[in-house]
């Protein structure tokens, strides 16, 4: 809409208000001044106020520490008097032993603030320790007791003259390299024996919980507390009110104060105290140096508490944010605000009656030219413009509206607007519109409606409607300015169409600008992937990326399109849930009207179930052929057997009739060759029961099994393979692993085989112990839950790019071998619908894993009889899985 005549009721109110807030900047501006310098000088105060209130909790809170640390030093100092007075040092007997132990005792539980009181010898070894848990304190066996010699609270202490302290820093505790959960804070407090002659015998140590000190801080600073911290010397907090800030320095966070608020810290560590403000918030700190404190009121003649202290100074800070002060603005005002606001509203009501009578004059001047000029206008725009009356009747029409209707300005003005341009079908609907604008005086919003031509055609108009008024601020008619949007609804029509086939297209559509970054993705682009569009919006499609195709054929890919070409291709992507799908790719760029590339269109095919189908056929004709080939070799098995076998038979059994001759017949050179022909014979017919298992048909007799039983037997079947090659055998078991429908003398010959290639792998390794580890897990996928079993050695080692040729028939990497045996176990895993694979991890642990479904799968199971098949289906039930553990060694 465009300007209304500035005599309407609310224009005549914006003039009255200009005119009154005028008259009122003057008062405003000294009532601003004066209650400007009245805020000035009440924050002052304010502020002094709560800068010394932060000074006194800050010193508090050292105070406190200084206190709680002045207490720890009293008690071992207390401890050490106490006991070297009683000739408790060095306790060399079991009975002063005992002595010193119980004095510790009883110290512990009457304190409880401390973890461990021990006494040392001078070459670090404990003597006597007593720890204290629960209100409990308990003395540890001498056979606990531990050589701290290399810790460095003991060689600190060791070093001091007796009567002098040593205080380590506070930090967590430790347990086995580690911190220990839940956190606990402590810190070690030592100091040198006496024994009675006066010479020193070794160190006092006392383990103290650091949360007894830290409790003292809190509670001291309590008014403070929800912005008061305690920092080590390197800016970590000890105390923080976030507590997921502290302990930085020891915990994987590594959060602290030095890294939040380097500016800050660098003016703090500077100095020993003071206040400041820095970006916004106000810092208040004081030093406490655990090294060299003072007792705090000590008594009268007595001395300062000296220590060797490992612990840079601490900083104890309160940081108040900027807002806290900016706080005394709003209590200020809730104070004087009703002294502030009579002020003003004095002036505004003498202003107002200032204003309306200034008003008055200057509106009937500016009514009288408003109106030439506002026809002035409206003729020369390009829009088109209709004037009305209250009843309808066209007063003014411009050239642009004439020109697109094709009628002359005589022949429209008088006429009523609705019969003489306003098309059937939106007659009653405008006429609805100019009645609630003329006379209900309610807001037009902006309104579409076809004019007749006349050329008997038809334009859409799109109108904003103002209503003019008069002085009092009645209705006197409306002002039209509309645009013709005639062609740009034709061309929303015609792409919502195109929208609407690309929103139902059974086909992926993706549009990316031409840096690739996703603008729009079709509703089948979500069905297929699980992404929405508002999840790809902004990224780049790489998001979908299998790590398959090459970067080369992403780079030409890139070259084709940005050169204006179209690139056709297959991708193997990979879905939100993480399953991969093939599909076939058109890419192509979309022009504008000058011809440049402003974006690029990816439509994509869903290919998945036909590659899979593609596949399924290559792999029968590959078993096929695959059958066939073994359908020769066992052929030849079955020839090799028949002639073979039974001479075979007899050269074994005259060799063993030779071997039981009396020792002193045999000469030793003939002895040898006996055993090694021996050895030869029973090599071959391991080689020809290899050939028969490979080449005849699979035998599946399927029973109710726990893979752990199944392992276990395994391991007693390799039992020669171990001991021979000298190897400790690790066996972990998952309990509740369920139970397994499958052939038990099949499985066990898998697991034995791969327990006799893990032993022979740690052949002529010397230099570490031969171990196997042998574990179970129990993997849960979307197609169900499968059992998976690892089998590690830590031999030699398995060259890269053998992981699936040692599976091949006939391939082995040893002087003696078939090269069946890996063969054999793949074919009995995928029997059982499993899958067996060999992983090196590292350098020396190969991995075997063998992963068989715990889910309903059906297999071939062909019976005794190689002419009769039947088929067994497996399914899932749940079996208990002890954990044992079969080791071996030579």
């Amino acid at each position: 809409m465009i300007g209304q005549i500035p005599t309407t009721a609310v224009e005549n109110r914006r003039a009255v208000l200009a005119l009154v807030i005028r008259y009122l900047l003057v008062a405003a501006g000294v009532v601003l001044a004066v209650a400007v310098l009245h805020y000035t000088s009440a924050r002052q105060v304010e502020r002094a106020t709560r800068e010394t209130a932060e000074r006194l909790n800050v010193e508090l809170g050292r105070i406190a520490i200084a206190r709680t640390l002045d207490t720890v030093a009293d008690d071992l100092r207390y401890l050490a008097e106490h006991s070297e007075s009683r000739a408790l040092f060095p306790p060399a007997t079991p009975d002063a032993r005992a002595r010193l132990a119980s004095t510790f005792r009883i110290f512990a539980r009457q304190k409880r603030i401390y973890d461990q009181v021990r006494f040392l010898d001078l070459r670090g070894l404990e003597i006597v320790r007593v720890n204290a848990a629960a209100g409990a304190a308990v003395v540890v066996p001498d056979a606990e007791l531990q050589n701290k010699a290399d810790r460095y609270y003991f060689r600190e202490t060791a070093q001091l003259a007796p009567g002098e302290l040593y205080a380590s820093p506070l930090d967590l505790n430790i347990e086995r390299d580690e911190v220990e959960y839940p956190l606990r804070p402590m810190m070690r407090f030592g100091t040198p024996v006496t024994d009675r002659n006066g010479s020193k015998v070794g160190v006092l140590v006392l383990n103290y919980r650091g949360d007894a000190l830290l409790d003292a801080f809190r509670a001291a600073i309590a008014n403070i507390g929800d912005h008061a911290m305690l920092l080590n010397g390197e800016g970590f907090w000890l105390s923080s009110p976030t507590r997921g800030e502290e302990w930085g320095f020891m915990l994987e966070h590594r959060r602290s104060f030095a890294l939040s608020h380097p500016e800050a810290w660098q003016r703090i560590r500077a100095q020993d105290s003071g206040q400041f403000a820095a970006g916004d918030a106000h810092y208040t700190f004081s030093t406490f140096k655990p090294g060299f404190t003072a007792r705090v009121e000590a008594p009268a003649g007595t001395a300062p508490t000296a220590y060797s202290s490992g612990a840079a100074p601490w900083k104890i800070v309160a940081r108040l944010p900027a807002h806290h002060f900016a706080a005394a603005m709003g209590a200020f005002a809730r104070r004087y605000l009703l002294l502030y606001a009579t002020l003003f509203a004095l002036a505004a009501a003498a202003g107002a009656l200032l204003a309306r009578a200034v008003h008055r004059r200057r509106l009937a001047e500016a009514q009288a030219a408003f109106g030439q000029r506002f026809r002035e206008i409206l003729e020369n725009v390009s829009l088109l413009a209709l004037g009305l009356d209250k009843s309808g009747k066209i007063i003014f029409v411009n050239d642009a509206l004439c020109q697109r209707v094709g009628y002359h300005r005589e022949a429209l003005i008088g006429c009523d607007w609705l019969d003489a341009l306003v098309a059937d079908e939106h007659r009653e609907r405008s006429r609805a519109l100019f009645n609630d604008v003329v006379r209900l005086h309610k807001h037009a919003p902006r309104h579409e409606c076809a004019l007749r031509t006349a050329a008997s055609g038809k334009r859409l108009i799109a109108w904003s409607i103002t209503r003019l008024t008069d002085a009092d601020g009645n209705a006197i008619g409306v002002t039209c300015i509309g645009d013709d949007v005639t062609e740009a609804r034709e061309a929303e029509e015609a792409l919502r169409k195109v929208t609407r086939a690309v929103e139902q297209s059974p086909s992926t559509v993706m549009i990316t600008d031409t840096r690739g970054a996703i603008e729009y993705v079709n509703p089948k682009f979500t069905q297929l992937t699980g992404y929405t569009l508002d999840e790809v919006r902004g990224k780049n499609p790489r998001l979908l990326k299998s790590g398959e195709t090459s970067p080369q054929e992403y780079q030409r890919l890139w070259d084709t399109v940005v050169s204006g070409g179209e690139w056709r291709g297959v991708f193997h992507n990979r879905k939100k849930s993480g399953e991969l799908y093939w599909e076939a790719t058109c890419i192509s760029p979309i022009r504008d009207a000058s011809g440049a590339i402003t974006h690029l269109l990816a439509v994509k095919e869903d290919i998945t179930e036909r590659r899979r189908l593609e596949e399924e056929v290559e792999q029968r004709k590959r078993d096929g052929a695959r059958n066939q080939a073994l359908a020769e070799v066992g052929r030849m098995a079955n020839m090799v057997a028949h002639d073979l076998r039974n001479p075979l038979s007899s050269v074994k059994m005259t060799l063993q009739i030779f071997g039981r001759r009396p020792a002193e017949r045999w000469d030793p050179e003939e002895r040898e060759l006996q055993q090694i022909a021996l050895e030869q014979v029973r090599h071959m017919e391991e080689i020809l029961s290899d050939l028969l298992t490979y080449s005849r048909p699979d035998s599946m007799v399927p029973e109710w099994l726990g893979i752990d039983r199944v392992l276990d037997a395994a391991i007693l079947i390799a039992q020669k393979h171990i001991t021979d090659h000298r190897v400790t055998v690790k066996a972990r078991y998952r309990p509740g692993l369920p139970t397994l429908l499958a052939d038990s003398a099949k499985l066990r010959q898998v697991f034995a085989n791969l327990l006799e290639n893990a032993a022979q792998a740690t052949e002529g390794i010397n230099d570490r112990a031969h171990e196997i580890d042998v574990a179970t897990e129990l993997e849960l996928r979307p197609d169900g839950s499968w059992i998976r079993v690892e089998i590690s050695d830590n031999g030699a080692g398995l060259a890269p790019g053998y992981e699936e040729k040692v599976f091949e028939p006939f391939y082995t990497t040893r002087a003696r071998g078939t090269g069946l045996g890996l063969a054999i176990v793949r074919r009995i895993v995928e029997l059982h619908g499993g899958k067996v694979t060999l992983q090196q991890h590292g350098k020396h642990c190969t991995c075997a894993t063998v992963v068989l479904p715990s889910r309903a799968v059906e297999v071939c199971c062909t019976s005794a009889d190689p002419a009769e098949d039947s088929t067994a289906t497996l399914l899932v039930e749940t079996g208990a899985s002890a954990s044992t553990v079969h080791g071996n060694s030579a």
